[in-house]
């Protein structure tokens, strides 16, 4: 396990190396910060990098309530994230809890979908103590298996991610010292960004309708018509399961379903069904 008291310190030695990078720590610690600084790293060494953003809470690539994920080539693609969303998986929610099982299999699938590079940095939330948080990340990292699992720590709070990995063979372990220099931000500085980040994603939006006769949904149309509410959120998808973008669902008149989304409505051919509510302004319900 190597100890680390600086970004710059650890970015000096990783940027070097070559792998999947999995950052964790809880909220205000940096991660984010970190992941553009080392993958700006690895542009200058010349070596391909992929970035997938796990925070489904405040996204940095892609809507909230999904997982983004794109190649980065250029500076130019760091400095706008938010429109480089490539891949995306939808959630559902904006807290990881009772998203098991979408958090670890989206986080993985990406990760298959960007492995042709060099690196990969995976940013993830904020959730790491108590018994949740160590499950999520736990599974998160077994499945993907990387080679680098850094610790985002302020004292000594992810002691036990350093015993569960202390005996692993893939993975090198290492913790990097937060300074007081990374500010906390507020409940609500969250949510207004948050709110921020769908109005910009909805910008374009407009009103389109989808026919039920010929569109799956999950749950299955019996159960999507009983549960869907007025501005829930929705997936929408390809034949292929590949998420196209979000809607928010307006209206459902027999089999005909009202959503607003910038998604072109013929590429739609699967709506999953989410489990927060949205107006068109961005505003959670």
């Amino acid at each position: 396990m190597e100890k680390f008291n600086s970004f710059e310190k650890l970015i000096s030695v990783l940027a070097k190396k070559t792998g999947i990078i999995f950052l964790l720590g809880h909220t205000d610690t940096g991660k984010t910060t970190f992941s553009k600084k080392i993958l700006k790293a690895y542009l200058k060494e010349g070596k391909t990098a992929g970035f997938i953003d796990s925070d489904v809470g405040q996204s940095t690539i892609g809507p909230p309530a999904t997982i983004g994920a794109a190649n980065i080539n250029s500076e130019g693609d760091l400095a706008n994230l938010g429109a480089r969303s490539q891949y995306l998986y939808f959630v559902g929610s904006t807290s990881p809890r009772g998203n098991f099982l979408p958090m670890v299999l989206g986080t993985y699938n990406l990760t298959n979908e960007l492995s042709k590079n060099d690196c990969l940095v995976i940013d993830t939330t904020g959730l790491v103590l108590g018994s949740y948080g160590q499950v999520l990340k736990y599974n998160k990292i077994t499945f993907i298996k990387p080679n680098y699992l850094i610790l985002f720590e302020r004292e000594d709070e992810l002691g036990y991610y350093k015993e569960i990995f202390q005996n692993n063979s893939y993975v090198t372990v290492c913790t990097l010292k937060v300074g007081k220099i990374v500010k906390k931000k507020s409940p609500k500085y969250r949510e207004e960004k948050r709110e921020e980040s769908f109005q910009n994603y909805f910008n374009m939006a407009s009103e389109i309708t989808v026919d039920l006769k010929n569109t799956s949904t999950f749950p299955p149309k019996e159960f999507f018509i009983e549960k869907v509410k007025k501005f829930n959120i929705i997936g929408l998808e390809d034949s292929w399961n590949r998420c196209l973008g979000l809607g928010i669902f307006l209206n459902l008149k027999g089999n005909k379903l009202k959503i607003y989304t910038p998604v072109e409505s013929s590429k739609i051919k699967f709506l999953k069904l989410g489990s927060i509510q949205i107006n068109k302004d961005g505003e959670q319900i």
